[in-house]
This record gives structure tokens, sequence and C-alpha cells, in this order.
């Protein structure tokens, strides 16, 4: 199911289907938060520059509901989020707005997605408690 979600339905032609699918995404997770760290994270990352404007957006939605999700989980034993993210993976989540806004992606016709979808990210990041706090990034966002 998780497969199926990331190849297919993250990159749906519709908004609404790619959000049920980052949604989705969120609640599987939990269910099997090993695979979705090691295996679904990473290749959800590397769509977030892809040039398939719909993979974009439900890669971010769904790199952003990932994060939260493994977050509750690390809540829940009072650990934090980065005991199932590694340092490459909390990084990436951090470059993302940047390599956006480097290419100028956030103009044109999928500019309004693309804000749309780095606004939830940030938002998810920070109910994440990222270790941000004091971080450059902050100041982009």
């Amino acid at each position: 199911m998780i497969d199926h979600l990331v190849t297919m339905k993250i990159s749906h032609w519709d908004g609404v289907i790619r959000e049920l699918a980052a949604r989705a995404l969120h609640n599987l997770a939990q269910q099997a938060p090993e695979f979705s760290a090691t295996q679904v994270f990473p290749r959800l990352l590397s769509m977030t520059l892809s040039p398939d404007l719909h993979m974009r957006h439900g890669s971010i939605l769904a790199c952003a509901e990932v994060a939260y999700a493994l977050y509750k989980l690390a809540a829940q034993e009072n650990r934090p989020v980065t005991d199932h993210l590694d340092e490459q993976a909390v990084q990436g989540l951090k470059q993302i707005h940047q390599q956006l806004y480097d290419r100028q992606l956030y103009r044109g016709l999928g500019g309004q997605l693309m804000r749309q979808a780095v606004c939830v990210l940030i938002e998810k990041l920070s109910l994440s408690k990222m270790p941000f706090r004091g971080d450059t990034v902050i100041d982009g966002w």
C-alpha cells in the first residue's frame, strides 16, 4: 500500500488525491516507522525537485506528513524525532525551501501549489519540533 501511494498517488493529477495520499502515508508511517524512515522518506525527498509539478507538490506534502508521523511516534516514547530520521533526512527537509527558491519554482503556474505545499511543510516541521532553533532556514521561511 505504501509503495502504491508513493509511486502512483503522490503524483496524481488531482490535488485532492495527492493530499489524501500524503495523509494516508502519515497514518501508515505509524504502522511501519522503520520502513517509512529508511525506504520511503529518501524516495520522497528525491522527488521534491522533480520537473513534474504534481510530483513535486505531492512529495513535499508527503514529506511533511511522514516527518510529523515519525515525530508523534518518537514523542510517545519521550524521544526526539531525530531517533527516527537520520541527519541526511533532516538536512534534506531543511533544504527543500531554499532549493525551490533557487530554482524559481515559487513563480509561474506552479508557484501557488509550491507555496501551499511549503507552508504545510513548515507547519508540520514546526509541530515536529525539528532541531532548527536558531538556524538560518527559519529566516528563509
